[in-house]
């Protein structure tokens, strides 16, 4: 059973308090207060539902009151509605911009009163009702982040003649983007960074399917072509919403040197040589993952040398944007990299996280940010 609405009235005049209380008691449970320092104390103490202030007190007046009520937590979202003899629109305007929901003038119409009480009520509710739905859809966002945060693998492989890093930062609570590495039985370091289309929830939940395809069918021997193409028809079976997946996806051999890699419409990665050059992988792009069922993927090869770092990533690295609305852009990443070449993959993540950030200038991170990067020792 619902609670009946606590209502309170502060005024200096006890022929208005009892005005109000008479208009009002059968509907909702009153409380008085007769100057400014009682309703703060009233409020602060009681939590009333809706405050119908007066504004001309000795003392404290009615604007003070509600300065004070909204400067507080504890009762700054208690609605107060300004009852005053002063009905001049500068004053209502006052009363507004300080943090009143409604101003009703004197002598007060009894119909008006019950309305705008009942109103403000109800909206009250509503807002209260959404709060809580905004904390339980938080508290389940911040589950699903670190659900999805603890997808990732957390533990670098130690391998002779190879070393990685890598990096996601969310845009929102839950992320399209992924990465995944593991040492193969092989001895070869399989990994992978993608991109879903959209943003939040399903993005999430495609991304984690992705993923979980990716790997498990990569685990039984077959070549990344086999893989990426049978994933490919797995997420394209069904799919109306249409969302679909950039992949950048490889299987690095240590000894050798050589990187087998696919490309599915990722962001080309760029690969930074001990010289200081860097070369953008042009290789032509296979389709996005998702959208064309029966698609056949290819490989291509790529030779590093000892004290080559390649860096793989999404498009959310090259598209940041500043607070003058300016892009990042990939010639600044291709400078980056050149004038820093020969540094850890570790220092490589961090350096261009670091070099976003203090680009954006403060400006609101739209679109996850992935980096990946691995070096050949």
């Amino acid at each position: 059973m619902s609670r009946t609405p606590r209502i309170l009235v502060v005024d200096d005049e006890r022929f208005n308090v009892n005005v109000m209380v008479d208009l009002l008691k059968d509907q909702y449970k009153m409380m008085v207060a007769k100057n400014g320092e009682q309703a703060i104390n009233a409020a602060r103490q009681h939590k009333p539902d809706l405050i119908l202030l007066d504004i001309m007190m000795p003392g404290m007046d009615g604007y003070e009151v509600c300065r004070t009520l909204k400067s507080e937590s504890g009762t700054a979202s208690i609605p107060v509605i300004f009852v005053s003899a002063m009905g001049d629109e500068n004053d209502e305007t006052r009363g507004l911009e300080i943090g009143a929901v409604d101003y009703i003038t004197k002598p007060i119409i009894p119909a008006i009163v019950k309305a705008r009480v009942k109103t403000h009520l109800e909206l009250s509710r509503a807002y209260k009702v959404i709060e809580m739905q905004k904390d339980r859809m938080q508290q389940e966002l911040d589950i699903g982040n670190d659900l999805q945060m603890g997808m990732l693998p957390k533990n670098y492989p130690v391998v002779d003649g190879c070393s990685l890093y890598a990096m996601l930062r969310p845009a929102q609570e839950m992320s399209g983007d992924f990465y995944d590495f593991y040492i193969k039985e092989d001895g070869h370091l399989y990994l992978c960074v993608g991109d879903v289309s959209g943003k939040g929830a399903p993005a999430a939940m495609f991304m984690a399917e992705t993923k979980s395809l990716l790997k498990s069918h990569s685990m039984f021997g077959a070549s990344l072509a086999e893989v990426v193409s049978h994933v490919n028809r797995m997420l394209s079976v069904d799919n109306d919403a249409g969302m679909f997946v950039t992949l950048f996806i490889g299987c690095f051999d240590p000894v050798a040197g050589i990187l087998h890699y696919i490309n599915a419409g990722h962001q080309p990665p760029l690969l930074v040589r001990k010289n200081g050059t860097v070369e953008r992988f042009d290789n032509p792009f296979d389709p996005i993952i998702g959208i064309i069922p029966d698609y056949q993927y290819t490989e291509s090869l790529l030779q590093m040398d000892k004290g080559d770092v390649i860096t793989i990533f999404t498009d959310g690295i090259t598209e940041a944007s500043s607070i003058d609305n300016k892009m990042y852009g990939e010639e600044r990443l291709i400078k980056l990299l050149g004038d820093y070449s020969g540094i850890s993959p570790l220092e490589m993540v961090k350096l261009i996280v670091q070099d976003i950030d203090n680009f954006s200038g403060g400006a609101e991170q739209y679109d996850d940010i992935t980096v990946m990067a691995v070096a050949c020792r």
